[in-house]
This record gives C-alpha cells, structure tokens and sequence, in this order.
C-alpha cells in the first residue's frame, strides 16, 4: 500500500512537470492568453490540458514502475513511445495530407518542438519514478524473438485491423477510403506498432497486462492528447461521436498489437 501509494505521488508529480513544460511551450509558440479568450476562462483552457497532459504521464508512469529496464534504456523507451506516437505520427500525418493548412516548413518546426519537449519528459518521468539508477544486469526478454513470417503476419493483421477500425470508428461518413488515405493510415499502423515495441519489449507481466497497458497509452498518446490539443490550438470541437470513435480506435488498436507481440511472458 506504502509503495503504491509512492507512486501515486510520483505520477502526480510527472503530470503536474508535463502540464507544467506544455503550459510554457504553448506560450512560447502561440501565445496562451488567445486560448484563454476563444474560450472565455483560463480555467477551462487548464483543465482541458492538465487532463490531457496527466493522462499521458500517468499511463506512462505505470509503464516506468513496471518496466523491467532503467535508467538510459528506459529513457529511450520513454522517449520514443512519446514522440513517435504524440508528435512524429499526428504532425506527419497532419503535414503529408495537409490537414489544418500544415505546411511542411511548419510541421518540421512543431515535430522538431516535440522532439525537444520528449527529451525533457523522458528524462524527467524516469528522474521522478526513481528509475533513473542503472540495476545492473536483467535477463532478457524473450518477447520480440519472432521468426520472419510471424512478424510479417502479425503486422498484418495489425494493418487491416487498423483500417477496419478507422474506416468504421474514425470516419464513419467516409466509409470508402481514398487510396492515398489508405495508404497513410497503413503507415500509421506500422509506425504506432514501431514506437510501441520498445514498451512491450520492456513490460513485466503477462499478455493480457501488456495488452492492456498499451491500450491505455495508445489511447493517451494517440487519440486524446492530439484531441485536447486540437481544442486549444484550432478551437476545434469535435462532436462526442467521433471522439468516442478515435478513443475507440487506438485503444482497440493498443490491445491488439500489445496481445500479440507480447507472446512470451516477460
């Protein structure tokens, strides 16, 4: 009780550093008082970002607590799951098919920003939960050990089920794709698959924790960060429809991809 109590406060910690950290980056970008007249009170513009932004902390705490690496490794884990997924992904996808008049010049800058505000996460989370000291030798892992054809299959699969949940969760208007479109979330599919592998090589437990694990963080990292974001910066609403679809949709996709590369037990 003691200890989960510990982390509990670790977590809040992190969260409070995270919010903290995005508060000055959106100042320093944009200038967070306009946020604060599109939406008439500075106290909804901070909820909105502390529960954004402790979501992604939390989730991700629990992933440093169960995480069988520290130190530099668990850093770079950190790191990865958090910028690929929360910035590279969202803002290349943004960029590639001009969505929310991104241009290129402007998408490079904000991934190079999230790249920055990662590397100052990363090390603050893992500074924070207490694992930043090396403990020595660990067994390996056997997850991720997989022939060649198992890879191919089970990407796949993570591939089609990723376009069944966008063609039916994301956009339901648009039930037929455009063939570039297809081609984009394809690569979405691979690359969340990509920055995710570095946390479930790492988690301790079986499948069905590891599943649930990513679950949760697909689902901060991908669908709701980028929502909450999209509120304060573009003003944009999104209808609960399709904010229960997004939710949807990468937390299905998390668990699928975390049960099926976790195959052995960490």
């Amino acid at each position: 009780m003691r200890a989960a109590l510990g982390h509990v406060w670790r977590a809040a910690i992190a969260a409070a550093l995270l919010t903290g950290v995005s508060l000055v980056s959106y100042e320093a970008r944009y200038g967070f008082q306009q946020f604060a007249q599109a939406e008439s009170d500075m106290r909804v513009v901070l909820g909105w970002l502390a529960l954004s932004k402790s979501l992604v902390a939390c989730s991700l705490a629990y992933v440093a607590v169960r995480s069988r690496w520290s130190g530099t490794q668990l850093m770079v884990a950190v790191f990865v799951a958090y910028f690929g997924v929360d910035s590279f992904i969202n803002q290349s996808h943004a960029m590639l098919l001009g969505d929310r008049g991104i241009v290129p010049a402007t998408g490079a800058l904000l991934v190079a920003h999230g790249f920055l505000v990662g590397l100052l996460f990363s090390f603050s989370l893992v500074l924070v939960m207490g694992r930043m000291r090396d403990s020595g030798f660990v067994e390996e892992s056997a997850r991720l050990h997989l022939p060649v054809w198992e890879w191919f299959l089970k990407l796949g699969i993570c591939c089609v089920a990723w376009l069944a949940f966008y063609g039916c969760l994301c956009s339901p208007a648009a039930p037929v794709l455009q063939w570039q479109r297809v081609g984009m979330q394809v690569l979405r599919a691979l690359l969340m698959i990509v920055f995710l592998l570095p946390v479930i090589k790492m988690l301790k437990g079986g499948r069905l924790e590891t599943a649930l694990a990513v679950a949760v963080l697909l689902l901060a990292l991908g669908a709701l960060a980028p929502i909450v974001s999209r509120r304060l910066l573009l003003q944009e609403r999104l209808s609960l429809v399709r904010i229960v679809g997004l939710a949807a949709a990468h937390s299905g996709y998390g668990f699928l991809g975390g049960y099926l590369f976790s195959r052995q037990s960490a």
